[in-house]
């Protein structure tokens, strides 16, 4: 090849190679970053509830990061990165939905935009997320339910609510997720607000998580017992949760999960 030649053939090659880098750069920047989330939770959550009057008068990194997730691109994700991506999407929507609404005594107080069915509330009202219109729903039951089949993420996901599993003050992350759903998972089930365990005999008293969903924690255990001693620890599970227990459940509390 003669060398004028040569140096175009390289210029066309070099070319091509930053188009496609810029597509790829371009492509990842639509990936939200959980970094301005990762702020929002650590300032304005503690101890899984929230201080919804500075959150509002500081809006903006949430509202930054709900508009980023509009545009997400999940494409060849792993199924980790997406329940992560998904669970984080659900609780800044919801933390979002409070804000807008704010001061509220509970999400169950905040009216349906027109066109929802009154009930529903904020879960039936539509959002964008990863290129599409959804509802938190939607995420929940058709998404994270449905999709994945993964019951810990009961313990993830936040309603905004007193009985809810308690927010977490950091991001779910792809890298740390089957750690981080343990944790959740052994944190509400082992704490007295919202499962309670006396000696047998008595009945087990769970959170209504444990009626709602039980058809999910059967499929995965064999049964509700069976799922709660796996995140007790093991002398307190095979003393308080015997084979057969009989359960109840306990009143959920829908006001407002705030400090």
């Amino acid at each position: 090849m003669r060398p004028l030649l040569r140096v175009l053939a390289f210029t066309v090659a070099l070319s091509a190679g930053f188009a496609a880098a810029g597509a790829q750069a371009s492509s990842a920047g639509v990936t939200p970053s959980d970094s301005a989330y990762a702020r929002v939770l650590a300032t304005y959550v503690a101890r899984g509830l929230v201080d919804y009057k500075g959150l509002k008068a500081h809006a903006g990194p949430l509202t930054d990061y709900v508009h980023r997730l509009a545009t997400a691109d999940t494409t060849g994700w792993s199924r980790a990165r997406q329940i992560a991506f998904w669970i984080n999407a659900y609780n800044a929507l919801t933390l979002e939905r409070v804000v807008r609404a704010y001061p509220v005594s509970s999400i169950t107080k905040i009216k349906p935009t027109l066109g929802v069915l009154p009930g529903k509330g904020v879960w039936k009202e539509p959002v964008r997320v990863a290129g599409g219109t959804t509802t938190l729903d939607a995420i929940e039951h058709e998404i994270l339910r449905a999709r994945f089949g993964e019951p810990r993420i009961h313990f993830a996901i936040n309603c905004a609510s007193r009985s809810c599993p308690p927010l977490a003050s950091r991001p779910y992350t792809a890298q740390g997720l089957d750690a981080e759903l343990d944790a959740a998972a052994r944190g509400f089930i082992g704490d007295p607000r919202f499962n309670q365990f006396a000696e047998p005999p008595a009945p087990l008293r769970l959170s209504k998580i444990f009626e709602w969903y039980g058809d999910d924690f059967v499929h995965a255990a064999g049964s509700v017992p069976a799922y709660v001693r796996r995140y007790l620890p093991p002398e307190r599970a095979a003393r308080l949760v015997p084979d057969g227990a009989r359960v109840t459940f306990l009143p959920y509390d829908w006001s407002l999960n705030e400090q």
